[in-house]
């Protein structure tokens, strides 16, 4: 009766269709990954597949009226008994949830990669579509009391009186395992290769190292999808927030043919909190998590923090306060790692495997680096850890660009990402790309990141402090020219504020741009820019620094301040680490701008875009000076609400997003982008916006 409601997976919308008129309603913001739609006489039931909740959306009015947790991945959903049923495609269950309370009833087991549910006659029926079975559930047990087995992947399924119809297509052909992945690229930097210090070689590690929870390993906005990997189950937390209970799968075996145990969770925690090159931070609200990033010499003793019980196969974490982001923290670097002894690679000491590779070479500074099959593995999760394709899978450093492409043309290597060379300029490197592009249209893959850039304002100093003036900046700005100077449309998307594409909680916003006001950006406007310049700050002094090793923007930067009537100068820093924003800041050097910083995050949370640079009142407390007491409330509240309702969640971040863009602290630019250029023998190609691409899931031919 309320009409026709269409799921927008990739902006996270849902949007009503008027069947008399065909008139679209406005698009209603409801999550990450919208996916299977029901609709009852009071709500829209959504399953957001990103975020593993259920929400009840008014259809009248578009409120939202509550969100349930449901398993990782749901797609499906169906209405009957008073109950809404939803297939939770990632973690291998049905969820039942009470229609009136929005309570969860029961959490029915069934095959591998429930896709779709439908009821007929007193059953309900769920396509499992990775193992090939259709499983039928009682509703008055609550279990599924049998799985029809199709010989094919069955995914949406219908119901017309008695019989139940299922449409399925093949399974992947087995024909494609085998072969040898060679990628030549500039781009890997495994400066590390142990997993509790490998940052940068910590995606392609992936395919090695388990722990509890993961992000699922598909293409597109799927990809960020919470699971259980080396967990039974993603627990909701207790204790107000402290408290996390994950049981751990049985039967899993390290490379080495030992079994994984509890404890070899706390142990990995451990190594991950005392480890130089990781990130420590991510573990620090622990107990007794703080005291070891302290002490890194000394025992690491989270014996209060972390309790864990082999005989169960139980780990407890304990925090010192709620933490809604600690589920998405255990995805990098706390991996299962037993005790002593370990295997050898090229001098190096490294834990087993659990995946379905284990590395099987490697050279210093990241020359090398070889993954073989690990005869261990077994395939317990596909969401989480599917078994691979490549029998091997090899990343040689090649840091010239134009043989990086000769070598993937001439079927020398498989692929090259991101186009990097130690000589050429951006200009160069987009120019290859482009000609790429044109050529092979079909072996040129390009994808967002999660990274954004800009030029950072220091706001405690004149001309700056003045929000006037840091809009005008943003309206002189043509971010058409800072990308063409920083790589081109290969290299970046435009944008002016800080969460990316297909990101939770984004919505387009962009309003320092010549009309349309619709969101995206069209073009500088240089005369708004110049009324809002107040008069006694023209002929002021701007001190622009520059990374040395950042693209030339800052000599763009400076001709556009001299237009708004400053008298601009460029200074270039020629090292590089953290502590250069607070020198670069600092009261000595008088700097108003820097360019060009650059932020990107370690899983899908907004959160981790706006809490590291734009929270801490007073505005001494981060290296810019912004500080504007309504966002900080906004963060707490969607932090608040991003465990029990993200829907709610996602419409704050959206608001906080807006807010500090108008707050303009800085010039934001570009989403960072980057492409993969394959050979013509590379199939199944995918690209997970947290891991990249997937390689172990290409054919090789």
């Amino acid at each position: 009766p309320s009409g026709v409601w269409v799921a927008n997976s990739a902006d996270g919308t849902i949007q009503h269709i008027n069947p008399d008129t065909g008139r679209v309603d406005k698009p209603v913001p409801v999550g990450s990954d919208p996916d299977g739609l029901a609709v009852d006489a009071n709500a829209v039931w959504v399953a957001d597949g990103a975020s593993g909740f259920v929400s009840r959306i008014d259809p009248a009015t578009s409120d939202d009226l509550g969100s349930t947790e449901v398993g990782a991945g749901p797609k499906g959903i169906a209405l009957s008994d008073g109950s809404a049923w939803v297939a939770n495609q990632a973690s291998q269950n049905v969820t039942r949830i009470d229609a009136d309370t929005g309570h969860v009833l029961a959490t029915i087991p069934v095959g591998e990669g429930p896709d779709s549910i439908v009821a007929s006659g007193k059953y309900l029926w769920v396509s499992d579509a990775y193992d090939g079975t259709v499983a039928k559930i009682n509703p008055r047990s609550n279990v599924a009391v049998h799985r029809f087995a199709l010989g094919a992947s069955p995914h949406g399924l219908a119901s017309k009186g008695s019989s139940v119809w299922a449409a399925a297509g093949a399974f992947a052909d087995h024909a494609h395992v085998g072969g040898t992945l060679t990628i030549d690229s500039n781009a890997p930097g495994f400066n590390a290769i142990d997993p509790s210090s490998a940052y940068l070689a910590f995606r392609e590690e992936r395919m090695v190292y388990d722990g509890l929870v993961t992000y699922r390993r598909v293409g597109g906005v799927a990809g960020q999808t919470l699971v259980p990997d080396l967990a039974t189950d993603l627990p909701p937390p207790t204790d107000g927030g402290k408290t996390y209970t994950f049981r751990i799968r049985p039967g899993v075996r390290y490379s080495d043919g030992r079994l994984v145990q509890a404890s070899d969770l706390l142990r990995g925690v451990q190594r991950a909190l005392v480890a130089t090159g990781g990130n420590p931070s991510y573990f620090a609200g622990i107990v007794g998590g703080a005291s070891c990033i302290a002490h890194p010499k000394q025992p690491c003793d989270l014996s209060r923090g972390i309790v864990v019980d082999d005989r169960a196969r139980r780990v407890i974490f304990h925090l010192t306060a709620p933490d809604p982001d600690f589920r998405q923290e255990l995805t990098i670097f706390a991996v299962a790692t037993p005790p002593p002894p370990w295997p050898k690679v090229a001098g190096h000491s490294l834990p087993p495997a659990t995946g379905p590779y284990r590395i099987a070479g490697y050279q210093s500074r990241g020359k090398l680096l070889t993954l073989a099959r690990n005869r261990y593995f077994h395939q317990w999760s596909f969401a989480a850890q599917p078994a691979g394709y490549p029998d091997v899978i090899t990343w040689r450093l090649n840091t010239d660009a134009r043989a990086q492409v000769n070598a993937v043309v001439a079927g020398r290597a498989d692929a090259t990402y991101g186009l990097t060379g130690s000589t050429a300029t951006p200009q160069q490197l987009t120019a290859s790309a482009v000609d790429l592009q044109t050529q092979y249209p079909r072996q040129f893959h390009t994808e967002f990141e999660w990274a954004v850039a800009g030029e950072e304002l220091n706001l405690r100093l004149p001309p700056f402090n003045d929000i006037r003036v840091r809009r005008a900046l943003n309206y002189a700005v043509d971010r058409r020219t800072v990308n063409s100077i920083e790589g081109g449309a290969t290299q970046a998307e435009l944008t002016c504020q800080v969460l990316p594409p297909r990101f939770p909680g984004y919505q387009p916003y962009c309003p320092y741009t010549t009309p349309p006001l619709d969101g995206a950006y069209h073009g500088p406007d240089l005369v708004r820019a110049k009324q809002l310049i107040p008069r006694q700050d023209k002929g002021m002094h701007v001190t622009v620094w520059r990374l040395a090793d950042f693209p030339p923007v800052t000599a763009y930067l400076v001709k556009v301040l001299d237009q708004l009537g400053f008298r601009a100068t460029e200074r270039v820093l020629r090292a590089y680490n953290l502590k250069d924003f607070q020198y670069i800041f600092g009261p000595s050097t008088h700097t108003q701008i820097a360019c060009c910083w650059g932020w990107g995050s370690d899983f899908p949370t907004p959160a981790n875009f706006f809490t590291p640079g734009f929270l801490g009142c007073p505005a001494s407390s981060n290296y810019f000076g912004y500080c504007n007491p309504r966002v900080e409330a906004l963060i707490t509240r969607a932090q608040a609400a991003q465990t029990v309702d993200p829907v709610a969640a996602n419409r704050l971040w959206a608001q906080i997003d807006r807010i500090v863009v108008d707050d303009a602290p800085e010039v934001f630019d570009f989403v960072a982008k980057t492409f993969t250029f394959t050979s013509a023998r590379v199939g199944n190609y995918q690209s997970n916006l947290e891991t990249g691409p997937l390689w172990d899931q290409m054919w090789v031919r």
